[in-house]
């Protein structure tokens, strides 16, 4: 009964953590900011929600090998939930970051194109949640019965965030409310790093970043360059459709190894 116990406070937390910036910058600053962060918002869970549906499928797999202490097998699959992570969730943080004021006004229009800054802190939160919540809290602590740890992260970075939302959404309005969710993201891979398990030890993670990291370059150059095109909607398809083209030809060049085993599958299913 405890750990669904846990489950529940914790789902209860992160709804908090979740819902409590929009409520805060109503009170303090009304239903404008809170267009901008919600705009904004909505693109950030989109993105997060679609990089984080692999652990879903892989969590029962990797309770199991938790539960037989199959150390080998869980540090392979969490070798590959890290490479999903890098390879998917590093390029969407990247393009929103350069586009941000395109994506906002292609969603949202014009009249929110305040909302781009509080979209590039948000997407820099979001990457940091890539290392932390994302994989070491739903990844790791979660198959490996460690809820009761993950519940009392959860409920300190929601307190965290209401306390900073509190002292700085007066000041900074939308832009506070991104600047404490990036801040507890933060403070959320910290907490979970000095709790992780000794036996799990994911080798090789420079491959996983490095390769990521030098498309995202290329993304960056490439959104950069298409910035000349006038018309919004073309611009945007256009950074969007070569960009990805680009990141993924890198990621073929280098030989990222989800890349390559993605590939190897597709030839050998043509093969047959």
């Amino acid at each position: 009964m405890r750990p669904v116990f846990y489950l529940f406070v914790m789902i209860l937390a992160q709804t908090i953590f979740n819902s409590v910036d929009s409520t805060m910058l109503g009170l303090m600053h009304g239903d404008y900011e809170v267009g901008i962060y919600s705009a904004a918002h909505k693109l950030h869970r989109i993105i997060n929600e679609v990089v984080g549906s692999l652990l879903w499928v892989i969590m029962p797999r990797m309770s199991y090998y938790f539960a037989e202490k199959k150390y080998d097998d869980v540090n392979k699959l969490l070798r590959k939930v890290l490479g999903f992570n890098m390879l998917l969730g590093l390029p969407c943080a990247v393009g929103c970051i350069v586009i941000a004021e395109d994506v906002i006004r292609v969603v949202a229009g014009d009249a929110f194109i305040d909302a781009a800054p509080v979209l590039q802190i948000l997407m820099v939160g979001f990457v940091l949640s890539l290392f932390g919540g994302n994989f070491l809290g739903n990844a790791v602590l979660l198959p490996s019965k460690q809820e009761k740890y993950y519940m009392i992260v959860c409920c300190v970075t929601a307190v965290v965030n209401v306390i900073g939302n509190y002292i700085f959404i007066p000041l900074f309005a939308a832009k506070a409310a991104a600047g404490t969710t990036a801040v507890c993201g933060l403070l959320i891979l910290i907490l979970l790093i000095i709790k992780v398990d000794e036996n799990i030890k994911v080798t090789k993670v420079a491959r996983f970043i490095i390769t990521p990291m030098v498309g995202c370059i290329g993304i960056v150059f490439v959104c950069l360059a298409c910035r000349e095109i006038n018309n919004l909607w073309i611009r945007v398809i256009t950074s969007m459709g070569a960009s990805g083209i680009v990141y993924v030809l890198i990621q073929v060049l280098l030989k990222n190894e989800l890349v390559a085993e993605v590939t190897k599958s597709i030839k050998k299913y043509l093969g047959k």
